[in-house]
């Protein structure tokens, strides 16, 4: 049928372990447990969740018993918080604020401290007591091994311990690698747990490809910092890489299909407003539909989501050189990697497919990763992007080194609210929140 959405790639594969990774050993792709094709989440997509205070409620009320791996107090851990501890979790809570919720294999991955991958370590026992974080476990009626502790999921809390305690031993520069100039508040993640850990799987197998200069989470997806200024704060992408000549891909990860037509109306009215060379943005869809459900009841996210792409660059066509058609692509979790441990050529190059073909072949497969086949031409400073952001601690860390600036924001920034780069931190506020924070938005 013309127009229909191209086929499943069904080429050669090869083992994802055997592919070029960046990461630290032990904590590549190939090596974390595959939240795609593992079938973890029994029960939905949630985990069950648990902070310190709950912990003691039920404790005391005799309901539950702590684990062994969760024992701590919280008084000893806000003493060990100094020194390369302190680093740490300014590394930690940096990139749960950026990707706001993560595997312990993945935040071990992002932040570099690869004891966190065990799901066990001591450190986020004492972040747990501090209050910083809460626990994610997949619950069944199966035994857990010693691998499943690597699939713990870590959230932040809500409850302002991380402003209170955290905050007031930093420097503005280190708060600022943990919020990018954002906000000051802990943001804690949502409800959709199985949508956030392979959202945060898909941009660190991005990063891993060394196709991205930068790679980010949902909390720096916001189109108003995307592009600046005139969009609700509710819009957003699930992740953003950027390329080394600043061009920015928003990522938005699907698994079903009830709102994806009015995201793609939603895009498709953006890009046509905000030319390319402008803006320096592109969409990409994601289609993840979990594998793992009986076929029986799909609802062929795939199919709908290709479908729904054409007919957004269809009602929204843009102009001469700037089409929708170009700036909006659709690619399947299966099309990059087909079956458990595998991985296809087309997951490197980043490989998407355009509908901006004739309408009888309307699907162009076009590699993100190539400058010369996605080209880009800015009549801005795209690549300040890059320096503003790159050390921030939500940034995998092997792609932090090598910028040009020592913080994420230029040094005249700090100085023009007051601070500079190595200050300590101002004077705590009634609120508990350091006074002088830089303000609540600044454009990439």
């Amino acid at each position: 049928m013309a127009g229909a959405p191209p086929a499943l790639y069904e080429g050669a594969t090869g083992l994802l372990a055997d592919a070029r990774s960046s990461a630290t050993a032990g904590l590549a792709a190939g090596e974390r447990i595959d939240p795609f094709w593992s079938d973890f989440w029994p029960v939905g997509s949630k985990a069950s969740w648990v902070n310190v205070h709950q912990m003691r409620r039920q404790v005391a009320s005799g309901f539950a018993r702590v684990p062994y791996w969760l024992n701590g107090n919280g008084t000893a851990a806000l003493q060990r918080l100094h020194g390369h501890r302190l680093q740490e979790t300014l590394a930690i809570v940096g990139a749960l604020t950026v990707w706001q919720n993560m595997s312990a294999e993945q935040l071990a991955a992002v932040t570099g401290v690869a004891r966190v991958a065990t799901g066990r370590s001591a450190l986020m026992t004492d972040l747990f007591h501090l209050g910083f974080v809460e626990v994610g476990v997949h619950a069944d009626a199966l035994r857990r091994t010693d691998r499943s502790a690597r699939s713990n999921l870590y959230r932040l809390t809500r409850t302002g311990a991380i402003e209170r305690t955290l905050y007031p031993l930093t420097s503005y520069a280190e708060r600022l690698k943990v919020t990018a100039g954002v906000e000051e508040g802990a943001i804690g993640a949502g409800m959709h747990d199985r949508h956030g850990v392979v959202a945060t799987e898909l941009g660190l197998r991005i990063a891993e490809t060394g196709s991205v200069a930068v790679m980010l989470g949902e909390h720096l997806g916001r189109v108003q910092d995307l592009i600046s200024g005139g969009w609700h704060p509710s819009f957003d992408a699930d992740a953003v890489a950027l390329r080394g000549d600043g061009l920015r891909v928003a990522i938005e990860l699907t698994a079903s299909t009830s709102n994806v037509p009015a995201k793609l109306a939603r895009w498709a009215r953006l890009l046509a407003s905000k030319p390319l060379r402008d803006s320096g943005l592109i969409v990409l869809f994601v289609t993840a539909e979990n594998p793992n459900i009986d076929s029986s009841v799909s609802r062929n996210v795939r199919k709908r989501t290709f479908d729904a792409v054409r007919l957004a660059v269809r009602n929204t066509p843009g102009f001469p050189g700037n089409r929708t058609a170009e700036r909006i692509g659709v690619i399947d979790w299966r099309d990059w990697y087909p079956s458990p441990g595998r991985v296809s050529p087309w997951a490197a190059a980043l490989n998407v497919w355009f509908p901006s073909g004739p309408p009888d072949v309307p699907w162009e497969m076009r590699s993100l990763a190539d400058p010369f086949d996605v080209e880009f031409s800015p009549r801005f400073d795209a690549t300040a992007a890059i320096d503003n952001l790159g050390r921030c601690f939500g940034n995998p860390q092997w792609l932090r080194s090598g910028h040009r600036t020592v913080d994420p924001v230029a040094a005249h920034l700090a100085g023009l609210y007051g601070y500079a780069p190595t200050d300590l931190a101002p004077r705590v506020s009634n609120n508990g929140i350091p006074a002088g924070v830089i303000p609540p938005r600044q454009r990439w």
